[in-house]
Protein backbone atom coordinates (compact mmCIF):
# COMPACT_ATOMS: atom_id res chain seq x y z
CA UNK A 1 0.00 0.00 0.00
CA UNK A 2 1.69 3.49 -0.83
CA UNK A 3 2.18 5.77 1.05
CA UNK A 4 0.86 9.40 1.07
CA UNK A 5 3.35 12.23 1.00
CA UNK A 6 2.48 15.17 2.93
CA UNK A 7 3.03 19.07 3.61
CA UNK A 8 3.06 21.69 5.67
CA UNK A 9 0.81 24.28 4.30
CA UNK A 10 2.43 27.02 6.30
CA UNK A 11 5.60 26.26 4.54
CA UNK A 12 4.26 25.82 1.36
CA UNK A 13 2.75 29.55 1.53
CA UNK A 14 5.76 30.29 2.54
CA UNK A 15 7.53 29.37 -0.44
CA UNK A 16 4.29 31.07 -3.04
CA UNK A 17 4.33 34.15 -0.93
CA UNK A 18 7.93 34.82 -1.87
CA UNK A 19 8.16 33.33 -5.25
CA UNK A 20 6.26 36.43 -7.20
CA UNK A 21 8.95 38.80 -5.81
CA UNK A 22 11.56 36.19 -6.27
CA UNK A 23 10.71 35.93 -10.13
CA UNK A 24 10.96 39.97 -10.06
CA UNK A 25 14.40 40.15 -9.61
CA UNK A 26 14.21 40.42 -5.20
CA UNK A 27 16.82 39.25 -4.24
CA UNK A 28 16.12 38.96 -0.38
CA UNK A 29 12.51 37.13 -1.82
CA UNK A 30 14.70 34.70 -3.19
CA UNK A 31 16.80 33.80 -0.91
CA UNK A 32 13.14 33.23 1.53
CA UNK A 33 11.99 31.17 -1.77
CA UNK A 34 15.09 29.37 -1.25
CA UNK A 35 14.93 28.47 2.31
CA UNK A 36 11.48 27.78 2.21
CA UNK A 37 11.82 25.67 -0.47
CA UNK A 38 14.55 23.72 1.14
CA UNK A 39 11.86 23.50 4.28
CA UNK A 40 9.59 21.98 2.80
CA UNK A 41 11.44 19.15 0.50
CA UNK A 42 13.10 18.28 3.74
CA UNK A 43 9.80 17.71 4.94
CA UNK A 44 8.58 16.17 2.26
CA UNK A 45 11.68 13.52 2.30
CA UNK A 46 11.41 13.07 6.06
CA UNK A 47 11.06 9.58 7.17
CA UNK A 48 10.82 8.45 4.22
CA UNK A 49 12.92 5.66 2.13
CA UNK A 50 14.03 8.03 -0.28
CA UNK A 51 17.43 7.62 -2.50
CA UNK A 52 20.54 9.23 -1.54
CA UNK A 53 20.27 11.62 -4.63
CA UNK A 54 16.55 12.65 -3.54
CA UNK A 55 17.59 15.93 -1.82
CA UNK A 56 19.29 17.58 -4.17
CA UNK A 57 17.23 16.35 -7.07
CA UNK A 58 13.80 17.95 -5.38
CA UNK A 59 16.17 21.02 -4.16
CA UNK A 60 17.51 22.31 -7.67
CA UNK A 61 13.74 21.55 -8.89
CA UNK A 62 13.45 24.84 -7.05
CA UNK A 63 13.89 26.50 -10.28
CA UNK A 64 11.80 24.88 -12.60
CA UNK A 65 8.97 24.10 -10.87
CA UNK A 66 7.56 27.32 -10.42
CA UNK A 67 6.55 27.43 -14.13
CA UNK A 68 5.05 23.56 -14.04
CA UNK A 69 1.12 23.27 -14.65
CA UNK A 70 0.58 22.62 -11.23
CA UNK A 71 2.66 25.63 -9.63
CA UNK A 72 5.74 24.93 -7.54
CA UNK A 73 4.29 22.87 -4.36
CA UNK A 74 2.41 20.48 -6.72
CA UNK A 75 5.92 19.96 -9.09
CA UNK A 76 7.52 19.48 -5.71
CA UNK A 77 5.16 16.82 -4.48
CA UNK A 78 4.31 14.89 -7.83
CA UNK A 79 8.22 14.55 -8.47
CA UNK A 80 8.53 12.99 -4.80
CA UNK A 81 6.05 10.68 -5.44
CA UNK A 82 7.92 9.44 -8.55
CA UNK A 83 11.46 9.07 -7.33
CA UNK A 84 10.36 7.54 -3.81
CA UNK A 85 9.33 3.61 -4.21
CA UNK A 86 5.35 3.20 -2.38
CA UNK A 87 4.74 7.19 -2.40
CA UNK A 88 1.27 8.51 -3.71
CA UNK A 89 0.55 12.03 -3.21
CA UNK A 90 -2.86 13.68 -3.45
CA UNK A 91 -3.22 16.37 -7.26
CA UNK A 92 -1.92 19.86 -5.41
CA UNK A 93 -4.12 23.22 -7.08
CA UNK A 94 -1.90 25.61 -8.10
CA UNK A 95 -0.82 27.29 -11.38
CA UNK A 96 1.97 27.89 -13.77
CA UNK A 97 3.84 31.45 -13.12
CA UNK A 98 4.79 33.83 -15.65
CA UNK A 99 8.10 33.34 -17.53
CA UNK A 100 10.18 37.01 -16.00
CA UNK A 101 12.17 38.53 -18.72
CA UNK A 102 16.05 36.98 -19.05
CA UNK A 103 17.92 38.90 -16.21
CA UNK A 104 15.23 38.50 -13.38
CA UNK A 105 15.56 34.80 -14.45
CA UNK A 106 19.23 35.05 -14.00
CA UNK A 107 19.33 36.61 -10.82
CA UNK A 108 16.34 34.60 -9.34
CA UNK A 109 18.08 31.08 -10.08
CA UNK A 110 22.07 32.68 -9.39
CA UNK A 111 20.61 33.78 -6.18
CA UNK A 112 18.23 30.47 -5.32
CA UNK A 113 20.97 28.25 -6.07
CA UNK A 114 23.97 30.20 -4.04
CA UNK A 115 21.41 29.88 -1.05
CA UNK A 116 20.54 25.85 -1.83
CA UNK A 117 24.27 25.44 -1.44
CA UNK A 118 24.41 26.73 1.99
CA UNK A 119 27.42 29.59 0.69
CA UNK A 120 23.96 32.18 1.85
CA UNK A 121 25.91 35.55 3.05
CA UNK A 122 28.89 33.89 4.61
CA UNK A 123 27.69 35.34 8.00
CA UNK A 124 25.72 31.78 8.74
CA UNK A 125 29.29 30.58 8.39
CA UNK A 126 30.72 32.11 10.60
CA UNK A 127 28.40 32.63 13.78
CA UNK A 128 28.38 29.03 13.41
CA UNK A 129 32.08 28.14 13.60
CA UNK A 130 32.52 31.13 15.88
CA UNK A 131 29.48 30.58 18.16
CA UNK A 132 28.87 34.10 17.52
CA UNK A 133 25.00 35.58 18.48
CA UNK A 134 23.59 38.32 16.19
CA UNK A 135 24.56 40.77 18.87
CA UNK A 136 28.04 39.13 18.69
CA UNK A 137 28.06 39.85 15.16
CA UNK A 138 26.74 43.60 15.29
CA UNK A 139 29.29 44.20 17.72
CA UNK A 140 32.11 42.93 15.61
CA UNK A 141 30.82 44.70 12.31
CA UNK A 142 29.57 48.04 14.48
CA UNK A 143 25.65 47.75 13.76
CA UNK A 144 22.55 46.60 15.56
CA UNK A 145 21.89 43.05 16.34
CA UNK A 146 18.55 44.12 14.04
CA UNK A 147 21.20 45.28 11.23
CA UNK A 148 22.65 41.76 11.23
CA UNK A 149 19.32 40.03 11.24
CA UNK A 150 18.38 42.12 7.91
CA UNK A 151 21.66 40.95 6.49
CA UNK A 152 20.94 36.98 7.19
CA UNK A 153 17.41 37.93 5.37
CA UNK A 154 18.19 40.15 2.82
CA UNK A 155 22.17 40.12 1.90
CA UNK A 156 25.42 42.16 3.14
CA UNK A 157 25.42 46.07 2.01
CA UNK A 158 27.91 46.35 -0.59
CA UNK A 159 29.22 48.93 1.75
CA UNK A 160 30.06 46.16 4.46
CA UNK A 161 30.77 43.50 2.04
CA UNK A 162 34.89 44.62 1.97
CA UNK A 163 35.31 44.24 5.78
CA UNK A 164 32.67 40.37 5.31
CA UNK A 165 35.07 39.19 2.77
CA UNK A 166 38.18 40.10 4.91
CA UNK A 167 36.73 38.54 8.11
CA UNK A 168 35.57 35.66 6.07
CA UNK A 169 39.50 34.77 4.68
CA UNK A 170 39.97 34.51 8.12
CA UNK A 171 37.79 32.45 9.13
CA UNK A 172 38.91 30.21 6.19
CA UNK A 173 41.79 30.37 7.41
CA UNK A 174 41.17 29.17 10.98
CA UNK A 175 38.96 26.67 9.80
CA UNK A 176 41.78 24.68 7.68
CA UNK A 177 44.17 24.95 10.07
CA UNK A 178 42.50 24.21 13.32
CA UNK A 179 40.16 21.72 14.93
CA UNK A 180 36.63 23.10 14.65
CA UNK A 181 36.05 23.12 18.47
CA UNK A 182 39.12 25.25 18.82
CA UNK A 183 38.27 28.41 16.80
CA UNK A 184 35.78 29.81 19.41
CA UNK A 185 38.17 29.59 21.99
CA UNK A 186 41.23 31.15 20.10
CA UNK A 187 38.98 34.32 18.81
CA UNK A 188 38.35 34.63 22.30
CA UNK A 189 42.02 34.82 23.54
CA UNK A 190 43.77 37.71 23.75
CA UNK A 191 47.29 37.74 22.00
CA UNK A 192 50.27 40.31 21.79
CA UNK A 193 50.39 39.98 18.03
CA UNK A 194 46.53 42.18 18.20
CA UNK A 195 47.65 44.90 21.09
CA UNK A 196 46.43 42.30 23.86
CA UNK A 197 43.27 42.07 22.26
CA UNK A 198 41.40 39.04 21.03
CA UNK A 199 40.97 38.76 17.11
CA UNK A 200 37.47 39.76 17.90
CA UNK A 201 38.05 42.77 19.58
CA UNK A 202 40.68 43.59 17.09
CA UNK A 203 37.93 42.94 14.23
CA UNK A 204 35.59 45.38 15.88
CA UNK A 205 37.91 48.07 16.30
CA UNK A 206 38.39 47.69 12.45
CA UNK A 207 41.74 46.15 11.94
CA UNK A 208 40.85 43.35 10.36
CA UNK A 209 43.30 43.59 7.57
CA UNK A 210 46.25 44.00 10.10
CA UNK A 211 43.90 40.19 11.82
CA UNK A 212 44.36 38.58 8.18
CA UNK A 213 48.11 39.47 7.89
CA UNK A 214 48.82 37.49 11.84
CA UNK A 215 46.70 34.74 11.00
CA UNK A 216 48.15 34.26 7.68
CA UNK A 217 51.84 34.89 9.05
CA UNK A 218 50.91 32.15 12.35
CA UNK A 219 49.91 29.47 9.11
CA UNK A 220 52.59 30.12 7.07
CA UNK A 221 54.55 26.87 7.48
CA UNK A 222 57.20 27.70 4.60
CA UNK A 223 58.68 30.57 6.74
CA UNK A 224 59.25 28.34 9.45
CA UNK A 225 62.41 26.18 10.26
Amino acid sequence: MAVALTIDPTVAKAVNTALEGALRGDEAAARRYARAWRRLVRQVVADHDAPASAFDVLDHLALTAPFAPQGPVGALMSAAASIMTGMSTRPVRGAPSELPDALDYQRFSRVVLHELSGAGTGLERLLAAWQLSVTDAGHLFGVARQAVQQWLDGGVPPARQPKLVMVLRVADLLERNLLPERVPGVVRTPARAYGNRTLLQAIADDDHDHVFEVVARSFDWSATG
